[in-house]
Parts: structure tokens; sequence; C-alpha cells
């Protein structure tokens, strides 16, 4: 949910990404922050193109509240240097 966010504080001026997070994290209602933690994923809606990436729809996330394509946006975990990443 932040990486739309941070990309609206850019566009608008308060800097990249690394200066904004808290800005960032303060656009985020407090509900949705919340069901933010307990969400999950949908493995089912998860494809794997190749076995170190992932790419992980909007509509994978289950949560007690519903999100947006515009809040969250679709992400892609590749596995890189041992460990798994966001990578867009």
């Amino acid at each position: 949910m932040a990486g739309p966010a941070a990309k609206q504080a850019e566009d608008e001026g308060f800097g990249p990404c690394t200066s904004t997070f808290v800005v960032t994290f303060q656009m985020i209602p407090p509900a949705k922050k919340k069901a933010l933690r307990t969400a999950t994923v949908d493995p089912l809606r998860v494809t794997m193109p190749t076995p170190d990436k992932a790419e992980i729809p909007t509509a994978a996330i289950k949560a007690s509240v519903t999100f947006s394509e515009d809040e969250l946006g679709d992400s892609t975990l590749e596995y890189l240097k041992n460990n798994w990443f966001i990578t867009d």
C-alpha cells in the first residue's frame, strides 16, 4: 500500500520515498492500517512465472476491508541474493 502512496507523495513535491515514508504512512487511514496487520495472500491467485519470481495481484490480498488497485497495486517478488525482495 505504501508504494502507490509514496509515488503520489513524490509527485506532489514531498521528495523521494526515502525521506517521505512517514508522510506516506500517515496517508493510510487507521482502519486500513489495522486491516493490513492481519491481511493474508490467497496463494491460488499468485502466479509464479519462474521459480524465483512471484507475481501477486491486488485481488490476492485478503483483508477485513477492501483495498483498491490504486491503494495496493500489484507486486512482484523476486528471489535475489538468498532472499525475497519486492522488485515491482
